[in-house]
C-alpha cells in the first residue's frame, strides 16, 4: 500500500495513538525494582493492509529495562517477533520505537514482555511482566492512503522549538494540534478553529506530552498521534488520600452547583455582563462551583470548563446558581492514580471497585460533584454494535457505567483486561456486577470526589 509522505524541518514534531494495556505478572516482588510499560502509543489511528504500524513505547523503571514485542493476527493464530529477541537497554526518559512487518487485515494482540536489564527473569521465558494491547488492520482501500510522517524526534530539550510544516510545493497539507501534559494530566493546547499551513510549540519545562495532530489534504483528514519526551521528566509521586486504615471518606456540609437541570449549559463570562465574550461553561446541577466574590447580580467563580477540563474563572449571573446538602449518608471518592472507586456509607467504606477511567488524551474530569441521574443502559461504538449497563450520571455526558459489552450483554474480554487501567473516553468504567450494585445503591445527591 502507497504512503504518502509528509517532511517536516529538523525540529519536528506529531503525535501517536495512545493505548492503555492490561498487565500480567506471574511471581510476587518488589514493585520499585521491576520496570513497567508505562504507555503504549500506535503513530496511525487506522493503518491497512501492506501498511506498517509504528509502536512507542514508554518506560518507568528505577534502572534500565530491556523490551521484547510479539504481534499476532487473530486469523492465523501466528506469533512474531518483531523485535528479534529483546532489544538493548532502555531508560527511564527514553522513547523504545518498534515498527511492524506489513500487516494484512485483521485484529492483531500485540504483547510485550518487560524485564531489568542484566538481571536474571523472574518467569523461566525470560520476563519479569508481560503487558498486553490490542490494534486492528484494515482491508486495503487504494484510493485512501494513508499518509507518513517522518524526521520524527521522541526527546527535544527545554525550549527546543516543535515544528510542523510542508517542506515541498508537492505537500499542500494543513495542520490541527492538540496537545496534552500527561504529568500534570491536563489539556496544553485545544485545537484551533482553522487549519494552519504550518505549526510551531516549545516547553519552558521537563515534561511527557501527548501530540494528537489532523492533517488536512483537502480530500481527506488523517488523525496522526505522537509521546514526546521534553527535557528529563520528573514523575510525580502518588497522592491518594488516605487514613492509616484506607482512604478517607469525602465530606462536605454542602455544595455550590448550577441553578438548572443536568443537562443544561451555563455559560461562564470574562465580564459580568450578559453579552461579555465567553470563557468557558459548565453543564447543569452537578457540577461543584467555587464562588470568589459577588459583583453585583453575578458571582465571580471558579470551576473546571466542560470543553477543555481546564480550571477558568469569570462570572456566572446569581440566579444561575444555587446551594445544596449532600447526601448525608452515601459518597464516593474516585482515586484516578490506583484506578478505583471507593463507596462510603456513614463515613465507613463498604465497596472498593477497580475501574477504568478516561485515557490521557480524554481524560476523566476531576473535581467535586454529585451523583446524578441514571438509566438502565445505552449503546456505542461502530453501528452502535456495543452496549453499556447501567450508567449513572455526574457531568453531563460524563457517566459511571458497566465495562464495554456485546449485544448479547457479555462483556467484552479486552475492555475487562483493562480494568486497573485507564481506557475510556472519560466515562468510569466498571465491572457489569459492579455496575449492577452500584446502580442500585448509591443515591441521588451523593457527594463525589474525583482525584489524582
Amino acid at each position: 500500500m502507497k504512503r504518502t509522505s509528509v517532511r517536516f524541518a529538523a525540529i519536528t514534531m506529531v503525535m501517536s495513538f495512545f493505548f492503555t494495556i492490561a498487565c500480567r505478572t506471574s511471581i510476587a516482588y518488589g514493585a520499585q525494582s521491576i520496570p513497567e510499560v508505562e504507555k503504549i502509543v500506535y503513530e496511525y489511528k487506522n493503518v491497512c493492509e501492506g501498511d506498517t504500524q509504528t509502536i512507542d513505547i514508554l518506560s518507568r523503571s528505577s534502572s534500565k529495562a530491556q523490551y521484547r514485542v510479539w504481534i499476532c493476527n487473530k486469523k492465523t493464530g501466528e506469533w512474531q517477533d518483531i523485535t528479534k529477541g529483546f532489544t538493548s537497554p532502555v531508560s527511564e526518559n527514553q522513547i523504545l520505537r518498534v515498527t511492524t512487518p506489513k500487516l494484512t487485515e485483521g485484529e492483531y494482540d500485540v504483547s510485550i514482555w518487560v524485564k531489568r536489564a542484566g538481571v536474571a527473569p523472574l518467569n523461566k521465558k525470560g520476563f519479569d511482566k508481560y503487558f498486553l494491547s490490542k490494534m486492528k488492520c484494515l482491508k486495503s482501500n487504494e484510493q485512501e492512503p494513508t499518509i507518513k510522517l517522518d524526521c520524527i524526534k521522541d526527546n527535544y530539550s527545554k525550549n527546543e522549538a516543535i515544528e510542523v510544516k510542508n517542506e515541498s510545493s508537492k505537500e499542500l497539507y494543513k495542520y490541527n494540534v492538540y496537545i496534552y501534559d500527561i504529568l500534570h494530566s491536563k489539556t496544553v493546547k485545544s485545537y484551533s478553529t482553522q487549519y494552519k499551513d504550518s505549526f510551531s510549540w516549545k516547553s519552558s519545562s521537563d515534561g511527557i506530552y501527548l501530540f494528537k495532530i489532523k492533517l488536512n489534504s483537502g480530500e481527506k483528514i488523517e488523525e496522526i498521534y505522537k509521546l514526546v519526551i521534553v527535557g528529563k521528566p520528573k514523575r510525580p509521586t502518588k497522592k491518594v488520600q488516605v487514613t492509616s486504615k484506607g482512604p478517607k471518606a469525602p465530606k462536605l456540609d454542602s455544595l455550590v452547583v448550577g441553578n438548572t437541570s443536568e443537562t443544561n449549559i451555563i455559560y461562564v463570562k470574562q465580564q459580568p455582563k450578559s453579552n461579555s465574550r465567553t470563557v468557558g461553561y459548565i453543564y447543569g446541577s452537578l457540577q461543584g462551583i467555587k464562588i470568589l466574590k459577588t459583583v453585583g447580580n453575578y458571582y465571580y467563580v471558579e470551576t473546571t470548563d466542560y470543553r477543555t477540563l481546564n480550571k477558568i474563572t469569570g462570572y456566572i449571573p446569581t440566579w444561575n446558581v444555587k446551594t445544596v446538602k449532600p447526601n448525608k449518608s452515601y459518597s464516593v471518592l474516585v482515586d484516578i492514580s490506583d484506578q478505583h472507586i471507593y463507596v462510603f456509607k456513614d463515613g465507613k467504606l463498604i465497596r472498593n471497585i477497580v475501574c477504568s477511567t478516561g485515557n490521557d488524551w480524554t481524560p476523566t474530569p476531576q473535581g467535586t460533584y454529585l451523583i446524578g441521574s441514571r438509566g438502565p443502559s445505552f449503546l456505542t461504538g461502530t453501528n452502535k454494535s456495543i452496549i453499556c449497563y447501567n450508567w449513572v450520571r455526574f457531568n453531563n455526558n460524563f457517566l459511571f457505567h458497566s465495562v464495554l459489552c456485546t449485544k448479547n450483554g457479555q462483556p467484552i474480554s479486552s475492555a475487562v483486561a483493562k480494568l486497573g487501567h485507564k481506557a475510556s473516553h472519560g466515562c468510569i468504567r466498571m465491572p457489569l456486577e459492579e455496575s449492577k450494585w452500584f446502580y442500585n445503591n448509591v443515591p441521588r445527591g451523593s457527594l463525589l470526589v474525583i482525584q489524582q
